[in-house]
């Protein structure tokens, strides 16, 4: 009898972690996405961790975490404090680097063996927490991928992302999602509309719990219309408060010795030639390898 085996669409396991910030401890969420062979036992080489940028979450790594599961690698794809499922800080002026590099740790140490290396892929702010944590003695780095960011992080980049960030409102379907994501996110470059409505559906939640109701159709009189909301704390634009400045991280950079990836936008405004430049020129002779890959036609942050 001939057997038939239908496509099962491969979801990760959902995880969370306890961190400290100054004032509170809080849980930090994430998503893993298991090798698919026998047993871990099997996996030659390192655990990913994948971490997103400012306003954005785990799941944006879905795609490319489907492709190195699916040849033997194990990711951790992690929601920021404030951003995703993971707790919001009471403390808004904590939303800082020191926040995230030490829920990085936790996460690292819930997840790893104690002395496991890790690949790590950060996009935008999340690659600002792996440049901070690489240039650290005994890091857990092992092989650094910077997607559309560096040690040198310029004030008009910053500027573009604190017009919108916290600011957004809410939305009366999944739909009106989509259209504002396309405007502010133009700069991703050009994705399908498939990609599109997966960013849709991981970037918002529904208000409240009575307007999850209504979305399910158990309100009683069906008029209320449920709101969407973007999947993150308005709290963490408190760091656009004030005149922007560069973010300045040279004396870091020049600490990190592990094999460096760039990744750049053609047009990016967070990430210059001029600083990719700066970055070679910088990086101690005893260095691991130095590339730059960029992406034609698209800004910040490629994806």
């Amino acid at each position: 009898m001939a057997m038939h085996s239908s496509h099962v669409e491969v979801e990760p396991a959902p995880g969370q972690v306890r961190c400290l910030a100054a004032d509170q401890f809080y849980r930090m969420s994430f998503v893993e996405w298991r090798p698919e062979l026998a047993s871990a036992a099997d996996r030659s080489e390192s655990t990913v961790f994948a971490v997103h940028g400012l306003t954005r979450n785990g799941r944006d790594f879905d795609a490319l975490a489907k492709h190195l599961s699916s040849h033997g690698r194990r990711v951790i794809c992690p929601d920021v404090v404030g951003r995703g499922q993971s707790e919001w800080l009471h403390s808004k002026s904590l939303y800082q680097l020191p926040t995230y590099a030490s829920a990085m740790a936790s996460l690292h140490a819930a997840t790893c063996a104690t002395d496991e290396q890790v690949d790590w892929v950060g996009t935008s702010m999340g690659g600002v927490i792996g440049l901070v944590l690489a240039s650290l003695p005994g890091s857990p780095v092992r092989r650094l991928v910077l997607n559309d960011v560096g040690p040198l992080v310029s004030k008009e980049g910053l500027s573009r992302l604190g017009q919108y960030c916290g600011k957004e409102g809410s939305f009366g379907s999944l739909v009106d999602v989509e259209v504002y994501l396309r405007s502010i996110y133009k700069p991703f470059g050009d994705l399908s509309d498939a990609q599109w409505a997966h960013l849709a559906k991981h970037t918002c939640r529904l208000a409240n719990e009575v307007e999850a109701a209504t979305a399910r159709g158990s309100s009683t009189d069906g008029s209320a219309q449920p709101r969407y909301v973007m999947r993150y704390d308005p709290g963490i634009a408190q760091c656009f408060q004030g005149a922007v400045q560069d973010v300045d991280l040279w004396a870091m950079w020049e600490r990190v010795r592990c094999p460096v990836l760039v990744i750049r936008g053609e047009f990016s405004d967070v990430l210059s030639r001029e600083t990719v430049e700066e970055m070679r020129h910088r990086r101690p002779d005893d260095a691991g390898s130095f590339e730059l890959y960029e992406v034609k036609g698209v800004g910040h942050a490629p994806s």
